[in-house]
C-alpha cells in the first residue's frame, strides 16, 4: 500500500512480453464471471475429494443451481497424476495451456493432470 515506486510500479511492457499469461488470467476472470458457482456456492454445495494418498493433489466438485463443475489441482512438480472423475461426461474448460468457458476437450472416467497445473471441468 505505502511502498515506494520501485515496489508498486507496474511495467505495462510486461503485458506485451507475457501476452499468453495475460490471456490465461483473462480466461480465469471470464470463467469466474460466467459461473456463479465460483462466487456464490454454499459450503454444502462443494464436495472435496479424498486425495489423502497424494498430498500434492486437491480436487473438489461443486453443484450450484444448474452448474456442475469439477476442479483438480496438481502441485507436484515432478510428475503427472491420473484421477478418477465423477460419473458422466465432462468438458475441460481450463487446462495448463488455456482458460475460459469454451470446451477444450471432452473426457469421462479419468483425467490425467500435468505437473504443476490445474483443470476445471463442466459436466455435460
Amino acid at each position: 500500500y505505502e511502498k515506494d515506486n520501485e515496489t508498486n510500479y507496474i511495467n505495462y511492457d510486461h503485458a506485451k512480453s507475457n501476452h499468453s499469461l495475460l490471456n490465461y488470467y483473462k480466461g480465469l476472470i471470464q470463467l469466474r464471471n460466467a459461473y456463479e458457482s465460483f462466487r456464490r456456492a454454499e459450503y454444502e454445495e462443494t464436495m472435496f475429494r479424498d486425495n489423502s494418498t497424494n498430498p500434492f493433489l486437491l480436487s473438489f466438485e461443486t453443484i450450484h443451481k444448474k452448474e456442475h463443475l469439477f476442479v483438480a489441482l496438481n502441485a507436484y512438480h515432478k510428475d503427472e497424476f491420473t484421477i478418477k472423475l465423477p460419473e458422466g461426461k465432462w468438458e475441460i474448460i481450463v487446462n495448463e495451456e488455456s482458460a475460459g468457458t469454451k470446451n477444450l476437450q471432452l473426457v469421462e472416467n479419468e483425467l490425467k493432470i500435468s505437473s504443476i497445473s490445474g483443470y476445471v471441468l463442466r459436466k455435460v
